[in-house]
């Protein structure tokens, strides 16, 4: 089963996640004021290429409690996150209100408009117009480079890997599995290629165990990612995949 930081409590979701899957949402919990900003390490990176008011930084909780991961915008009034985050800030139900903010500080108000039952997607409306990032017109492939922006506590709030397998149906949904040390808070982030075109959404780690979300609970950093953990891998949503069904809830 999949667990998250929200009390540890499993998603139900249909259709089997890898063994020791753990959701990556609740990137500051416990440590507020050591969250890294997610925006200002994006140069020098495909992720640049994202428009700067396409990104959402999601926060829900109280100094000392702070919870936080991203969504990024499909339309400009329409954002797309992690179903088990919005679900953990307690906002899952259709007309729920969620704060979030640009990378300048700016604040978004969203209101949860409608929560998948076939995969780990939230679809939000955003009270201010937002710019759309661009999707990726094919699937990515074994080996291609793989950029993944996040939201973490201490970490790096962006990591680079590769995918290792192209496909993998998981009850979060159909997605790919990239080698690259996402932590913690990179739940609902986008995934970009090269191009700075979203492939996917962040959604697990496949077979990490506990430690990542025991150190970020006691330490607020996960000590695997800080040190390199080259055998970490990440299920990452296909873009197309998310658009589709981000149709059938919108209608």
């Amino acid at each position: 089963m999949a667990g998250s930081l929200g009390g540890m409590v499993p998603h139900p979701l249909p259709g089997p996640l890898p063994r020791r899957a753990t959701l990556l949402g609740l990137g500051s919990l416990g440590f507020a004021g050591c969250a890294t900003g997610p925006f200002g390490a994006l140069g020098g990176t495909p992720l640049a290429a994202l428009p700067p008011d396409g990104l959402v930084l999601l926060r829900q909780g109280i100094p000392g409690a702070m919870m936080s991961g991203l969504g990024f915008a499909l339309a400009p009034g329409l954002v797309a996150t992690s179903a088990h985050l919005v679900r953990d800030f307690g906002a899952a139900g259709p007309g729920q209100r969620l704060r979030g903010a640009l990378g300048d500080g700016r604040p978004v108000p969203l209101t949860t408009l409608a929560v998948s039952r076939s995969m780990d997607l939230a679809l939000l409306a955003s009270a201010v117009p937002l710019a759309a990032v661009p999707l990726a017109a094919h699937r990515p492939r074994p080996g291609e480079r793989i950029w993944l922006a996040g939201a973490p506590a201490m970490n790096r709030a962006v990591v680079e890997g590769a995918v290792t397998r192209a496909r993998l149906p998981t009850r979060a949904g159909e997605g790919f599995v990239v080698a690259a040390e996402a932590t913690l808070g990179f739940s609902g982030g986008p995934a970009v290629n090269g191009r700075g075109e979203v492939v996917g959404m962040t959604a697990a780690l496949v077979n990490a165990g506990p430690l990542p979300v025991l150190s970020t609970m006691l330490l607020g950093t996960d000590l695997g990612a800080l040190l390199g953990d080259e055998s970490r891998q990440v299920l990452v949503l296909h873009a197309d995949g998310l658009a589709r069904e981000a149709a059938r809830l919108a209608a």
